[in-house]
C-alpha cells in the first residue's frame, strides 16, 4: 500500500495586540561636545511624551544621531487589527483552503500568547491573547516552532501562558522549554504511516534566551547539538524536519557559511530544512534530493514594513520513502495572508527563481503556484 504525506511550512506568525513603543530612550544632555569626544557617562532617561520629543527634535541634527537607535526614527510595527475585534480567527480566514490540503502545518510563533506578563525590556515585544493557540489549530496549524528571539518578550511569566495556552490547544511545540533537555527533544508526529519527527533551532537572540540544564529557553543552533539531536530523532522517525531561525532581515541569499551549515544539517540526517528570520523568502536549495528553504517570508505579521509585502507557503509530498513533489504558494497580505493571484503571484514566483538560480533550483510556474523541478 503507498503511503503518502504531505507537510507544509510556513513562515513568522506575530500576532500582536499590545505594541508599544520603548518606555524610555536615553539622550546626552551635552550635545555640544566635539566629535570624537567620549560621552559622559551619565544619561538622562526620557520617556515617549510629546514633550520630551519636542525637546529633542529642537537639538537639531546632532540629537537626531543619537535617536538613530530608537524606534522614534525606525521603522515602526503597526498592529494590523481590522475587523471585529477579538475576532482570533479572522488572520486565518482566507487560508483555510490551503493549508487543508497537507497533513502536518509547521509554522514559526513570535509572539508570546499571554495576556498578564510584563514586557521584558525597552525594545519593541510582541505579545497576543492566549486564544490564538485555538485559532490556529481551527486553521490547521498543528506545529509551531517558539525557538526564535522574540520566545520571551514578556519574560518567563509569558513563555509559561504561550506554552500552557498551545498543549490546551493541542498545537505541538518544538525548539522551547523548562530546560535544554525539553529544548531539544523532538516531537514525534505519525500520521499517513509516517512517524515524523520536528526540531527547532535559533541562532538568533540574547544569550539569555537560551535555555540550559536548569533554565528554560530555547534551543541553540549549534551544529555538534542539531547532529546529535538529529542522529536520535532518526532513530525513532520516518522523517526529520528541522525548523531553523536564522540569517539576516531582509536578505533572500545566504551567506556561505549559512549554506554550509545548512548542508550539515541534511548531511547529518535531516530530511527537510525550513528556515526563517529574514521577515521575506529566501532561497530554496535542492542538496543531496533535500529541500532546504532559507527562509519562508512571514506568514501572519501585523507588522507594517515595505520590504515584507510577499511570502510562501512550501508544500512538501513524500510518496513511499521519496520525495515526490514540492509545491510553492505565494502568499500576499500582512496581518490575513491570502493565496497571492495574478501579476503579484508572478513577481512573487520570479523573485524565488532570481535568489534561488544560484543553487540551480529550476521552478515552474503553475497555476498561480510553482513547482520544483526534482533530480
Amino acid at each position: 500500500m503507498t503511503r503518502q504525506l504531505t507537510i507544509t511550512g510556513l513562515g513568522d506568525i506575530m500576532l500582536d495586540q499590545r505594541l508599544r513603543l520603548p518606555r524610555v530612550f536615553y539622550h546626552l544632555p551635552d550635545v555640544s561636545i566635539a566629535p570624537g569626544v567620549p560621552p559622559p557617562l551619565v544619561a538622562i532617561p526620557f520617556v515617549n511624551s510629546e514633550a520630551s520629543l519636542r525637546w529633542l527634535r529642537s537639538l537639531g541634527r546632532s540629537a537626531a544621531d543619537v535617536l538613530t537607535t530608537s524606534h522614534e526614527f525606525r521603522c515602526v510595527a503597526e498592529p494590523a487589527h481590522a475587523g471585529a475585534e477579538g475576532d482570533v480567527d479572522r488572520p486565518f480566514a482566507a487560508i483555510r483552503e490551503l493549508l487543508a490540503g497537507s497533513d502536518v502545518v509547521v509554522a514559526n510563533l513570535e509572539a508570546p500568547l499571554t495576556t498578564r506578563a510584563r514586557r521584558y525590556n525597552n525594545d519593541m515585544c510582541y505579545s497576543a491573547s492566549p486564544d490564538y493557540a485555538a485559532a490556529m489549530k481551527r486553521a490547521g496549524i498543528d506545529v509551531v516552532s517558539l525557538a526564535n528571539n522574540h520566545c520571551f518578550d514578556y519574560g518567563e511569566e509569558g513563555f509559561i501562558d504561550t506554552l500552557s495556552a498551545l498543549r490546551a490547544a493541542n498545537v505541538g511545540v518544538i525548539g522551547a522549554g523548562a530546560t535544554l533537555e525539553t529544548a531539544r527533544a523532538p516531537l514525534i508526529i505519525a500520521e499517513c504511516g509516517y512517524r515524523v519527527a520536528f526540531l527547532a533551532y535559533s541562532m538568533v537572540g540574547a544569550p539569555h534566551l537560551f535555555a540550559t540544564a536548569e533554565e528554560s529557553g530555547i534551543a541553540p543552533f549549534n551544529p555538534f547539538v542539531v547532529a546529535e539531536d538529529v542522529a536520535g530523532a532518526r532513530s525513532m522517525a520516518d522523517l526529520v524536519v528541522l525548523s531553523v531561525h536564522w540569517g539576516n532581515e531582509n536578505e533572500g541569499s545566504p551567506s556561505p557559511r549559512l549554506v554550509e551549515l545548512a548542508h550539515d544539517c541534511i548531511d547529518v540526517g535531516a530530511d527537510v530544512v525550513f528556515g526563517h528570520h529574514p521577515h521575506v523568502p529566501g532561497a530554496l536549495e535542492l542538496y543531496k534530493s533535500r529541500p532546504i528553504f532559507y527562509s519562508l517570508g512571514n506568514f501572519v505579521f501585523g507588522h507594517s514594513h515595505k520590504e515584507w509585502h510577499s511570502n510562501i507557503a512550501a508544500s512538501i509530498c513524500f510518496r513511499d520513502n521519496s520525495l515526490a513533489s514540492i509545491r510553492i504558494t505565494p502568499l500576499a497580505g500582512h496581518f490575513q495572508p491570502a493565496v497571492a493571484t495574478g501579476d503579484f503571484a508572478g513577481q512573487c514566483i520570479q523573485r524565488l527563481q532570481d535568489v534561488s538560480r544560484s543553487f540551480g533550483t529550476k521552478l515552474t510556474a503553475d497555476e498561480g503556484s510553482a513547482v520544483v523541478e526534482l533530480r
